[in-house]
């Protein structure tokens, strides 16, 4: 997830299973300092089409258009720098990505989990311990469909840590499989 926004490409229930590792799509619109240049170009109608569609898959994580422009671009540079030799930042870059890639995670993880404390201590004042139980369910959900390795533990971790007195109630395991089940209904 990113900020408060839900992000689909983590956990698409409609999508297909995939190989490659969702953090390669991500290209920064800015350096660490927030400097960056504009770059246009046209496209053939037809590229611009495919561009949308890609979007409108929501089966890469995409969110808008830069997005996919700013990972093709980096991509094709990486390519041209394998057939000529050229002053290159390439390593450089690579190293920026990775840091600003790990700073959004950390912001993404901080956000998602100050959204789900609001709304379960929002259910829970009220009463509504299933309600909250649900949501849980439906996190704990998306955190399953997550690659193995870092993230999908620190997510873990944190539910458990935070919410470990409620997600430990049977009910809360019911509604984990409930959902699952509804996601694999609309596979």
């Amino acid at each position: 997830m990113t900020g408060s926004r839900f992000d689909p490409y983590r956990d698409n229930p409609d999508g297909p299973a995939h190989s490659y590792d969702i953090g390669e799509f991500r290209i920064p619109g800015s350096d660490t300092k927030g400097h960056y240049d504009r770059v246009f170009c046209r496209v053939m109608p037809g590229q611009a089409l495919q561009i949308k569609n890609v979007l409108k898959s929501k089966r890469f994580p995409y969110r808008t258009e830069g997005d996919l422009e700013r990972h093709a671009i980096y991509r094709h540079l990486q390519w041209l720098d394998t057939l000529e030799v050229l002053p290159s930042v390439t390593r450089q870059v690579d190293a920026m990505i990775e840091v600003l890639n790990q700073e959004e995670f950390q912001q993404d993880f901080i956000a998602v989990f100050q959204n789900v404390q609001s709304v379960v201590a929002q259910y829970t004042a009220t009463g509504a311990n299933g309600e909250a139980r649900r949501v849980l369910a439906t996190i704990i959900n998306h955190v399953d469909g997550m690659p193995e390795g870092y993230w999908k533990t620190r997510y873990r971790h944190e539910l458990e840590e935070k919410f470990g007195h409620l997600m430990n109630q049977g009910e809360t395991m019911r509604l984990v499989e409930r959902e699952r089940a509804r996601g694999e209904e609309r596979a």
